[in-house]
């Protein structure tokens, strides 16, 4: 083959985009240049498609077409001209990225492709959607999240029916997704510590300036607090999925209920401006529990939302009022 030559298989494009989607986020965790994670959705949601679709071709080379009804005039006249069907100047549609995952499952049933997978995989599809033909309202926590979620299902699911992916068995790209779950990890981890410190509500009265308010703020015994809810809320005919860090409710009598986010990056304007929107869809008291610096402008737009928000400093003062340490006698 002429060293000019341009072929790049549907495999290889697939492993190619999933390389570079790691690649991106390395970069993005270096330089924290926005449209690294940008590229790091899109290269991401390209490879799922790429390698669905080759799963489909493995399986049936039709199932990879949208509408069979044209197929036979379009291979005939692809037979004629003695190339492939898609490089006809007109060369049928192939199906989208919800379809191919959508045929593996019915044709293919793999039980790698279970709920959770599916689940991350159309997170991962609203969020390129964003990106595609709006603008997107995400940050390296969701991300890494997505990341996180589907690296081990994926790579299962691709590698049981398209064999190793080579271009992924690197040292670097090891260290990549040893640092997303690393990433991850912490999160987690923050997010239980929020979580047991509510559980230690009991009527403390604490500074307002602690969670970025200007009155004293009497803490609540709650009578239930969850982690990671979904919360669905009709709203003009639809169906809205509000995803929560911390749900922390107290009986049916006094209807209280505080919505709780744990942030361990950089704060956006975005994040106060969800956290106010669901407050008011759930008649809830908002809170944004960040573990690192907040910027000025930021609580200033919490107070004016009335969104509870409490930095690393802050938190560290809470904490002590709240479970104060033991020493030892």
């Amino acid at each position: 083959m002429s060293e000019d030559k341009f072929k790049i298989s549907l495999r290889e494009n697939g492993e190619h985009s999933f390389k570079r989607s790691l690649e991106s986020y390395k970069e993005y965790d270096r330089t924290k240049d926005q449209m690294l994670l940008k590229d790091t959705i899109m290269f991401l949601h390209q490879s799922v498609e790429l390698l669905t679709k080759q799963m489909l071709v493995n399986h049936s080379p039709y199932l990879i077409f949208e509408d069979l009804r044209d197929i036979p005039k379009k291979q005939k006249e692809a037979n004629k001209q003695s190339i492939g069907i898609f490089f006809l100047d007109k060369p049928p549609r192939s199906v989208t990225y919800e379809v191919a995952i959508d045929r593996v499952e019915a044709f293919l049933n793999p039980p790698e492709l279970d709920d959770n997978l599916k689940e991350n995989l159309d997170k991962l599809n609203r969020l390129r959607n964003q990106l595609e033909h709006y603008e997107i309202d995400a940050d390296r926590d969701e991300v890494v999240r997505i990341l996180e979620a589907i690296h081990k299902p994926a790579l299962n699911l691709f590698e049981k029916y398209l064999g190793t992916l080579t271009q992924l068995q690197t040292p670097q790209i090891y260290q990549t997704w040893k640092r997303i779950d690393q990433d991850r990890q912490n999160s987690i981890q923050k997010n239980h510590e929020v979580l047991m410190l509510v559980q230690k509500f009991n009527g403390q009265k604490v500074p307002g300036r602690l969670l970025g308010v200007d009155r004293e703020v009497i803490l609540p015994k709650f009578e239930d607090v969850e982690e990671n809810v979904i919360i669905s809320k009709g709203l003009n005919g639809q169906n809205l999925r509000i995803e929560v860090d911390i749900l922390a409710q107290r009986d049916v009598t006094f209807k209280m209920t505080w919505i709780i986010e744990t942030k361990v990056n950089t704060v956006r304007m975005a994040d106060i401006h969800r956290m106010s929107s669901y407050s008011n869809l759930l008649t809830a008291t908002p809170w944004i529990v960040a573990f690192s610096d907040i910027h000025a402008s930021n609580y200033s737009m919490a107070k004016e939302t009335h969104v509870m928000i409490t930095g690393p400093r802050e938190w560290e003062e809470l904490n002590n009022l709240v479970s104060p340490p033991v020493h030892p006698l």
